[in-house]
């Protein structure tokens, strides 16, 4: 378990930098964690809460094209958390380098 979360914050890390290093080139990083998918190769088991559907993952996507700023994340769970509160989607946006994330 250890290495697989030292891999997803090897990814935040490496977007934080990343987006610190491109900004003055107008290349805007961005990353998404999905989380758990329910897809046909991967389906939701029975009674599994917090699996995501793909239109969650799209909808998180679409979010971070829609942003102009560099160096965000979303977790589609927080976003879709967001969303069943009739809240401002922006909400789910974090900077990579905000706590706990700072580099």
């Amino acid at each position: 378990m250890s290495l697989y979360v030292a891999s997803k914050f090897a990814v935040e890390g490496y977007s934080a930098s990343l987006s610190e290093e491109l900004k003055d080139q107008n290349i805007i990083v961005n990353t998404i964690s999905p989380g758990m998918v329910n897809t046909s190769s991967f389906p939701k088991p029975p009674g599994k809460k917090g699996v995501r559907s793909a239109e969650s993952v799209k909808d998180g996507l679409l979010l971070l094209l829609e942003t102009e700023n560099t160096g965000y994340y979303v977790h589609v769970d927080e976003l879709d958390q967001v969303k069943e509160k009739n809240q401002d989607a922006t909400l789910a946006l974090k900077k990579i380098n905000e706590e706990p994330f700072n580099i």
